[in-house]
Formats: C-alpha cells, sequence, structure tokens
C-alpha cells in the first residue's frame, strides 16, 4: 500500500501558474466586464458603479495596486464577501488566491472605504417638492429621519451578555438619520444591548416621514449587504468597520443612480 501511495503522489501533476492566472483574470472580467446582471448578483452593484467606486478610492492617498492583486480584483473580492457574507476559504476557491492574501486586500479595501466614509456621510440640502414636500412639512427646520436597527454580530462567549437584545439574539445596534433620498447622513453603530429602540431614540407622530429611513435599511440589509443580515467571523472591531462602509457603500451607489 506504502509503494502504491508513493507512486500516485509521485506522478501528481500540478497545474501550472499559468492556468491559474487566465482563470482569475476570466472570472474577473467575467463580473465587471460581461453581462450587467452577473456583477449586479455577485456584486451587488452595477459595472458603472463598481468602476467609479475603484476611482474614487484611488484618489489621494486611497487604494494602491500591489504588485500581484490589480485594484479591480482587491475590490471585487471586497465587494463578493460584504455582498453574500462569504469566508475566505470560499473566496479563495473562486479567485485562486491565498487566504492570506483575500484577508490582506479585504482589509485594504475596507481601510480605504473608511477614509471616504466622512465624504458621503454628510448633511446637505434639500429641494422638496409634491408629495415628498407634504411629508415632511410637519417637521419645521428637519428633513432627516432618525431610527435604530439591530444587526447580528459574532463576539466571545463572555461578551454576549452585553450584545443580547430583547429578543435575546446577540446584535449591535445602529443608530442612523436618513434623508428623503434615502442617503444616510449619520450612522453611529456599536451600541450594545436594545438600547436603540426607536420609540426610546426618536417618537415620531408621522410614519411617513419616518418610512424613509426603514425603507433605506430594507435596502441595506434585505437587498444588498447579506453580510448585515447574518453574523460573519470577523472580530467584533472588524465587524463594525464592515458595518459603516457598508452605509458608505449605500450612499455611492444612491449617488450613481442605481435602481434597486
Amino acid at each position: 500500500m506504502g509503494v502504491v501511495a508513493w507512486h500516485d503522489n509521485s506522478h501528481f501533476v500540478k497545474e501550472p501558474i499559468r492556468k491559474w492566472e487566465l482563470e482569475r483574470r476570466s472570472h474577473l472580467n467575467r463580473l465587471i466586464r460581461g453581462l450587467e446582471i452577473d456583477c449586479f448578483e455577485q456584486l451587488r452593484v452595477s459595472k458603472s458603479v463598481f468602476f467609479k467606486l475603484c476611482r474614487n478610492l484611488q484618489e489621494g492617498d486611497g487604494l494602491v495596486r500591489t504588485r500581484n492583486v490589480p485594484i479591480t480584483q482587491a475590490m471585487v473580492m471586497f465587494l463578493h464577501i460584504v455582498a453574500h457574507n462569504l469566508e475566505y476559504r470560499v473566496v479563495h476557491l473562486d479567485y485562486y488566491r491565498s487566504k492570506e492574501t483575500i484577508s490582506s486586500q479585504f482589509n485594504n479595501v475596507l481601510r480605504d472605504v473608511m477614509k471616504v466614509s466622512e465624504d458621503y456621510l454628510k448633511f446637505h440640502t434639500y429641494n422638496l417638492e409634491g408629495l415628498e414636500a407634504i411629508k415632511w412639512s410637519w417637521f419645521e427646520n428637519c428633513v432627516v429621519a432618525l431610527d435604530g436597527t439591530h444587526i447580528p454580530v459574532l463576539v466571545f462567549l463572555e461578551d454576549r451578555p452585553k450584545y443580547r437584545n430583547r429578543k435575546s439574539n446577540v446584535s449591535t445596534n445602529v443608530l442612523a438619520a436618513c434623508g428623503p433620498d434615502l442617503r444616510f447622513i449619520y450612522v453611529l453603530s456599536g451600541w450594545e444591548r436594545s438600547v436603540g429602540d426607536s420609540q426610546e431614540l426618536f417618537n415620531f407622530d408621522h410614519a411617513s416621514a419616518r418610512n424613509a429611513v426603514e425603507r433605506s435599511f430594507g435596502i441595506l440589509k434585505e437587498k444588498r449587504w447579506n453580510i448585515l443580515r447574518t453574523p460573519s467571523s470577523f472580530d467584533i472591531k472588524t465587524q463594525i468597520r464592515i458595518i459603516n462602509a457598508c452605509f458608505v457603500l449605500h450612499n455611492l451607489i444612491r449617488d450613481e443612480k442605481q435602481i434597486d
């Protein structure tokens, strides 16, 4: 048996690295240069939004190409992970990259998304007309809605009591303010327990105005970033940063008028 095993191993033919590179490029091009629907379903952004995001993160001292990984591939891997809450070992098979490389590139993109967060999470004036003006007319000098939402997180066993909400689920609370255009202008994540209950934080008399932030939460969690729906395997600090990054990406997508 030992001789047979030695014979099999000695005649095992490894795939050439060149083939891996070709398949890696083919997979990348299929997502960002192929059909629009493939890009949207896998990365949750349109191709135009994808390239706009790459350009924006390169400005200044932002995201740079490493020796072996182009910016487009780093961005694709990042979006693929947050869109579907994928483990590195799954992405490793799709992109022919080591888990260490994927981790490094993911954190590079995450860092640079956070760098531009102030550019996208900020207040701006609104010129409301028609029904939108009526919805917000009850709130003099106020054109934003404030609400909280719970995001499931994974924490150490000893920390779970701090993050257990009133439904006995382990989550972090996110407080966010949203305008009539469904863009977020303020995000505070990382709260423990259920302190973010909407009735405690802000009491709206008119559900029509509050509907804006609820719709934005729905797009963010249900339609776009699956990593916000189920706990991920990252440490809690990284999970909080990912949550904030998803809000930034949401606003960039809204700026590009992508239809959800």
